[in-house]
């Protein structure tokens, strides 16, 4: 598996460090992921 990602960094030190949230953001979605198609799916996470 290969694939390509963005990483940015704040500028200034005056930003808050925590910008998606104490518990997390990731737990919260469900992401899907159709390579034939290039698609990339994502949902609120219910359970």
């Amino acid at each position: 598996m290969r694939f390509q990602s963005y990483v940015y960094f704040a500028e200034s030190y005056a930003v808050k460090r925590n910008l998606l949230g104490r518990q997390g953001w990731l737990q919260l979605v469900k992401i899907g992921l159709d390579d034939y198609k290039s698609e990339l799916y994502l949902s609120p996470n219910d359970e």
